[in-house]
């Protein structure tokens, strides 16, 4: 499915049919995986490497405090590794792959 949304075009796979997680996930993990995606979309000119990734995952985190679960917003680290924000993203926008690494 096509989504049109303010930030632009999302392709959103609800059923897990196209590939073999779903995309976006939901919750916090989700909702930090689709903005990382727009973030490194903007800050494409170059490489981004894994503190960059957790810099920008504490952005995020910071400005939705309020609305993200309290021990993820603590641990921009967390939030960023294993299944959260950077693997979404990179299960979302397959080139983000390239530039996500641990380092």
């Amino acid at each position: 499915m096509i989504e049109a949304r303010a930030e632009g075009v999302a392709a959103i796979d609800p059923s897990g049919a196209l590939a073999e997680r779903r995309f976006p996930a939901g919750g916090t993990l989700g909702h930090a995986a689709l903005l990382l995606i727009g973030e490194l979309h903007e800050r494409a000119a170059g490489a981004c490497y894994w503190n960059d990734i957790v810099g920008i995952v504490g952005e995020l985190a910071e400005a939705r405090r309020d609305r993200w679960a309290g021990d993820l917003v603590e641990s921009p680290e967390r939030l960023a590794s294993g299944d959260g924000a950077a693997r979404g993203a990179a299960a979302g926008r397959v080139d983000a792959a390239d530039r996500i690494g641990g380092g």
